[in-house]
């Protein structure tokens, strides 16, 4: 059976998405305005910062972030509620509309 570094992916999730966004960012920066970024992972009521990739400062890993952070608290507030537009969206007439008239 094959692993995960055998279809191209990192065996470290992090490694996968910095890999990625890496890309991402080597391809299209100047189209979506980013040179790089910080990849936190959620544990113990907060953030941890596990990497730092591209051109933006290193900051050495073990940051901490505590979840009640207000600007932490916002981007969380932000991202449900853009969650519920886009699955409300998935299902409405007018998004299925715009899919099948681009096909």
């Amino acid at each position: 059976m094959p692993n995960a570094r055998s279809r191209g992916r990192a065996a470290d999730p992090s490694a996968t998405i910095m890999q990625t966004a890496s890309t991402v960012i080597e391809q299209f920066a100047d189209v979506l305005g980013v040179r790089g970024g910080r990849l936190y992972v959620r544990r113990d009521g907060g953030y941890e910062l596990v990497r730092t990739f591209g051109g933006v400062p290193a900051v050495a890993p073990g940051l901490f972030v505590p979840e009640d952070y207000a600007p932490i608290e916002r981007v969380v507030d932000e991202v449900r509620s853009w969650s519920r537009v886009t699955a409300r969206l998935g299902d409405a007439p007018l998004a299925n509309g715009l899919r099948e008239s681009r096909t």
